[in-house]
């Protein structure tokens, strides 16, 4: 079933709580108690959210121009941007200033090396534009102030019976000045 805007908010705060907030609209993925709605990163170039659905191996874009109704605009599929197969989970999302958005996705094996997938979402549909490989598990991605980095913590859990202990690290990788993937020569 198409996602559409959620109508009955759960709205709860503490008594006396030193800060109230109002919910002006709100969005349902269509998912629930299943890793949706996880990560969220907004671009305010073109008010648009990105939110990752890790349940979906997808990142859903909503416009947020009408913040009493968000919208879906389109999904950036992760599956085959680069050599990203089917069954990889996308965990995380940040995005540039100039729409270059970066998603970090697990492999479909999780203590197998990962990816960060790279999409400009400055236009209409989300354009694929590569992937870097990365360590085990990425999970959370931000980048840099300057936009010039991707940074990402890969958490590289241990296999459900120890059979396979990825270590843990992180990988930084220079992005382009330009709205573009980088190569893997620059990731580390």
């Amino acid at each position: 079933a198409p996602a559409a805007p959620a109508r009955d908010v759960v709205e709860h705060s503490a008594p006396g709580a030193a800060l109230a907030l109002e919910p002006r609209g709100a969005y349902e993925t269509g998912l629930f108690d299943e890793a949706a709605a996880e990560i969220v990163a907004h671009y305010p170039a073109a008010q648009r959210l990105l939110v990752v659905s890790a349940a979906a191996a997808t990142v859903q874009v909503l416009d947020v121009a009408d913040a009493d109704d968000p919208t879906l605009l389109f999904e950036l599929v992760t599956e085959g941007v680069g050599d990203i197969p089917a069954g990889a989970v996308a965990n995380s999302v940040d995005v540039r200033g100039d729409g270059l958005a970066v998603v970090a996705v697990e492999a479909p094996e999780k203590t197998d090396r990962g990816w960060l997938a790279f999409f400009d979402v400055s236009g209409a549909e989300g354009q694929p534009l590569g992937a870097v490989r990365v360590g085990a598990q990425p999970d959370m991605v931000t980048l840099t102030s300057d936009g010039r980095r991707a940074v990402v913590a890969n958490e590289g859990e241990p296999a459900e019976d120890y059979s396979v202990d990825p270590e843990g690290s992180i990988s930084v990788v220079d992005l382009p000045r330009r709205l573009a993937a980088p190569s893997q020569q620059d990731a580390r």
